[in-house]
């Protein structure tokens, strides 16, 4: 058996023993396999507690809150499923050329944008808890928007600010405001 064959065995062994084991039902690996749906996560901590926090969206749709405590392990709680905001979310990425940005100004209290797919993670830091007005306007929508998630309204409708959803055929402007 060629080294490759026997590297991509243990690869898919240890991809299905981490999806069996409730600990690596929580964790993303760093690189999932090729056909593995693009989940986002914004993450914010820092500062005195060392405490972080902020929301997941996996690739099926569904939302998750996600707090660690410094020294604890990370605990997520479903929010509840949103299919129509993944996809806009990933399309406002994609808009924004994600995977090009190289934003990485950490901060006593800093927040992080990560985006995990087929290709690996792609990550951007930012000082503060507000991206900052650089970065496209897309992933700035797409912060605010994924901040604001709440589960959907007894209509159906996600409540965004209390607002319905805004169309995925429209992404907001490439422009930054600067």
């Amino acid at each position: 058996m060629s080294r490759r064959h026997a590297a991509a065995i243990a690869l898919v062994l240890a991809a299905t023993v981490c999806a069996a084991s409730p600990a690596g039902a929580q964790s993303q690996a760093n690189a999932p396999p090729d056909g593995v749906a693009r989940s986002i996560e914004l993450i914010c901590g820092g500062g005195f507690s060392g405490a972080s926090g902020g929301r997941r969206i996996d690739g099926a749709g569904r939302l998750w809150q996600v707090r660690q405590p410094l020294g604890a392990p990370r605990v997520e709680q479903p929010l509840g499923d949103d299919a129509g905001a993944l996809r806009r979310w990933h399309a406002w990425l994609d808009a924004a050329d994600f995977e090009r940005l190289s934003h990485r100004k950490p901060g006593n209290i800093s927040c992080t944008l990560s985006r995990t797919g087929s290709g690996g993670t792609h990550r951007i830091t930012w000082s503060g808890s507000a991206p900052p007005a650089t970065l496209p306007a897309p992933v700035i929508a797409m912060v605010g928007e994924l901040r604001a998630w709440a589960p959907p309204a007894a209509d159906g409708e996600t409540a965004v600010n209390g607002a319905a959803p805004p169309s995925e055929a429209a992404p907001p402007s490439m422009r930054s405001g600067r």
